[in-house]
């Protein structure tokens, strides 16, 4: 019987492929290397977390230094005179802060310089205050819970005082002076260091304008959280509360927490915020 060749020129080819083994050793390799690769993207990411954390944590904190500043700034010290701060404590100030400025005329009567609109329409009406021109050149605060009027322009255009242009006359019951004298309106505000509503075990500050419902504008804090005072013949914030006669600023000491906690950390990030803020007018 005739031998089948192959026909002469032709070549056989074997397919190439993989072995067994090294198809293992390929999914080996591919398991470590994504393993790692899954480590390093979880480490990146809770970095990135404990980041934004403690921005937040720095967030809280600016949140409430801006108010205090905002509204403490406003506060008079004037010394020789009765200060701006109604009552003081580690954990608690009331404050009289000034929300519309003017001149005392006569009979009762202020010229109002123009003043923010909706600073108005939010302002709790507390009391006003009047400059003594002639003699110690301090304020007397008058609490007061009759809100002024529309005045008469007559009072002050007597004396030679116009409002201008978005200024107004108001009536104010019980106000006396000098014609001139500077003069403002006020709303009573206690800022808190309280048991946080939203974080339980942790502090908040709360604010509160006169009889209000106080709310809580900034958390969390830690316990620690409290307001220390300067006065008029020390440097140093004080941790007890002297007579508010002679604050002339306040410090916040507080640990700002964030409000999330990183994935593998028992405790939130957190930021140490000391900040001080003086009143004005105080001259000693």
């Amino acid at each position: 019987m005739p031998t089948l060749t192959e026909p002469t020129g032709t070549r056989r080819h074997t397919r190439a492929g993989f072995s067994m083994v090294e198809l293992l050793i390929t999914l080996v390799l591919v398991a470590i290397l994504g393993s790692a690769a899954s480590s390093m993207l979880k480490s990146q990411l809770r970095g990135f977390s404990r980041v934004n954390d403690r921005q937040e944590a720095r967030s809280v904190a600016r949140t409430a230094l801006r108010t205090l500043e905002t509204e403490l700034a406003m506060v008079d010290a004037t010394s020789g005179g009765t200060n701006g701060v109604i009552a003081a404590s580690s954990d608690s100030i009331s404050v009289r802060v000034p929300y519309a400025s003017g001149v005392f005329c006569a009979s009762g009567t202020m010229l109002q310089l123009p003043v923010d609109s909706a600073v108005l329409a939010t302002a709790v009406f507390g009391g006003f205050a009047i400059k003594d021109t002639s003699a110690t050149g301090a304020y007397t605060y008058t609490n007061s819970s009759t809100k002024p009027s529309a005045g008469t322009a007559s009072n002050c255009t007597g004396i030679g005082l116009t409002a201008p242009s978005g200024g107004s006359y108001l009536a104010v019951s019980s106000a006396s002076g000098s014609a001139g004298a500077p003069m403002f309106l006020y709303q009573i505000v206690t800022y808190r260091l309280g048991n946080s509503a939203l974080f339980s075990g942790l502090k908040g500050l709360y604010r509160q304008v006169g009889s209000g419902t106080a709310q809580e504008i900034a958390a969390p804090f830690g316990t620690s959280a409290r307001f220390r005072y300067y006065t008029a013949t020390s440097d140093t914030a004080l941790t007890t509360a002297p007579l508010v006669s002679t604050i002339r600023g306040v410090q916040l000491k507080a640990a700002a927490y964030s409000p999330h906690r990183t994935a593998g950390r028992a405790t939130p990030e957190l930021v140490t915020v000391t900040s001080a803020f003086f009143f004005r007018n105080r001259t000693d």
